[in-house]
């Protein structure tokens, strides 16, 4: 597949970025690349990524003075606009950055996931979502499906487990056990070694699935691994 990854801007996307976001689609950008994918970031200038890199911003906002920081959910729009104008189109664009691109999610003639990062416990927050409630998400930990169980949640893929399991296997082992057990039989994502957790995620996402169904449907494999470094 054609695959786009769309950053948050805030962060560069590397393995060293001081945001979850940056690490995420770095990871996840060489897992799909190995795997054969044709993956597109659309990122900042600064960004080092095993696919091609568009740069829509010479640096990430957080290398500027605070005044510039705020640019960072209008350079996510930019990118997003760049990559629906992208020839040949992408079959799947993936977002990292929040809030700000629902509308155009909403709008896009390329299916388009989302991946959730932060905490759904503000109601402003849910309420936004709400709005957003037949969009393809990817939850990040096993608290936001509690939080909010009527989204159209596709998979768990827990972040800071991912961006730990160097470190700490066995700690991360423990947690992908309670998230199995929290999440009332989802799925709990990695990408596996032949990717059919995230490869049937973006696959699914191309073709608008009601949320209960979504969720029941993924594979189920027995050797999901996490994302190697």
């Amino acid at each position: 597949m054609r695959i786009a990854h769309i950053s948050p801007f805030l962060e560069q996307v590397s393995s060293e970025s001081q945001d979850p976001q940056g690490r995420m689609i770095f990871h996840l950008t060489k897992q799909l690349t190995r795997l054969g994918h044709e993956v597109t970031v659309f990122a900042s200038g600064d960004s080092r990524t095993a696919g091609e890199l568009i740069p829509v911003a010479p640096l990430s906002m957080r290398s500027y003075p605070a005044p510039k920081r705020h640019l960072a959910e209008a350079l996510a729009m930019l990118a997003l606009e760049k990559a629906f104008a992208t020839l040949p189109s992408f079959d799947i664009i993936h977002l990292h950055s929040g809030l700000s691109c629902l509308p155009l999610m909403r709008r896009s003639p390329i299916p388009i996931v989302s991946t959730v990062y932060d905490a759904l416990d503000a109601p402003e927050v849910i309420k936004v979502y709400r709005e957003f409630k037949e969009l393809a998400l990817i939850a990040t930990c096993a608290e936001q499906l509690k939080q909010v169980p009527d989204l159209n949640w596709q998979a768990v893929i827990p972040c800071l487990d991912m961006l730990r399991w160097k470190n700490e296997p066995q700690a991360v082992e423990r947690s992908r056990a309670r998230t199995r057990r929290s999440t009332n039989g989802v799925r709990s994502g990695w990408v596996s070694p032949n990717a059919s957790r995230l490869t049937c995620v973006l696959s699914r996402a191309r073709r608008p699935t009601p949320p209960t169904s979504a969720l029941s449907q993924l594979p189920h494999t027995d050797d999901d691994e996490p994302m190697s470094g």
